[in-house]
């Protein structure tokens, strides 16, 4: 039976200082790149977050002594220090709430419908072709000529907003699955047959594999343009949710809590679009 060190003392001579890998050494190699990529991070963020900053102060100074008292230009500090307090009135987290539940409801939908669709398409040889063809002709279309359609359909309501959202983030999504898809090997599945692999094992080991790094793609660019289609349709034609505070204040006249609503919204983008780039890098990882 082995005893427990009493002591890091104890242990230090019971084991022996902890030995580095010589820098000549692979396992050396990948220590240093380590370190090179976290400080490399690192200097991307903050000049990220500076270059912010000094846009903002460049903002701030040019309101300031060019446009000063003006109307439609507030400055930075006026936007901070009066229009924040748009976050706490009464009806906005209400209207947030409801922009944020359907653009989750439209952006399942449009998951499931792309994913399965694109799926299918992806494993069929001849309608790969047709169906690249077809989305690409879909996705070029300007889709506000469909809302009047959507309205007669589905009223003005958060019917027509999550098919609206659903409309723009469901062919992305459906494109990007059909080329990982159709991009797999075709000398993988028959490997996995001819060992006796049903098409469990076939999706599991091969497919998704290959497939994965363009759905994920194809998910974070149907996200954000998922969550553009339901806030064209609340500024369009709703009478609640983000939108249509967005028009109510641009109407009378709340310039400062117009600007900070729409920083909002644009601090939401950014969170939902980082969210989906942090999925994407885990779930990827292992391509290196």
């Amino acid at each position: 039976m082995r005893i427990r060190p009493a002591s890091l003392a104890e242990a230090y001579v019971e084991v022996g200082p902890v030995r580095r890998a010589p820098w000549w050494s692979p396992a050396g190699g990948r220590a240093r790149l380590r370190g090179a990529l976290r400080g490399r991070r690192l200097r991307v963020f903050l000049l990220r977050w500076a270059t912010v900053l000094a846009l903002i102060g460049v903002y701030e100074a040019i309101t300031r002594l060019f446009f000063a008292g003006s109307l439609f230009l507030p400055p930075a500090s006026e936007i901070f220090t009066r229009g924040m307090g748009v976050f706490v009135e009464e009806g906005v987290p209400e209207a947030l709430q409801t922009t944020a539940v359907e653009y989750g409801i439209a952006f399942a939908v449009a998951t499931l419908i792309g994913l399965s669709c694109g799926a299918a398409l992806g494993a069929i040889p001849g309608a790969r072709g047709v169906g690249r063809d077809l989305l690409q002709v879909l996705m070029a279309l300007p889709q506000i000529a469909i809302y009047p359609i959507i309205i007669l359909f589905f009223g003005i309501g958060p019917g027509a907003k999550i098919v609206f959202g659903v409309t723009h983030g469901v062919f992305p999504i459906m494109l990007s699955t059909m080329s990982g898809v159709g991009e797999v090997e075709e000398t993988l599945p028959r490997a996995i047959r001819a060992m006796g692999g049903g098409w469990v094992a076939v999706t599991w080991r091969a497919v998704l594999p290959s497939a994965l790094p363009s759905v994920l793609t194809g998910l974070r660019v149907g996200a954000k343009t998922c969550l553009l289609g339901v806030l064209l349709a609340e500024l369009l034609s709703s009478v609640n949710g983000t939108g249509a505070l967005v028009m109510m204040y641009s109407a009378n006249g709340r310039i400062p809590q117009l600007y900070a609503l729409t920083l909002g919204i644009c601090v939401g983008a950014f969170a939902v679009n980082t969210l989906m780039t942090v999925v994407e890098r885990r779930l990827t990882r292992w391509r290196g």
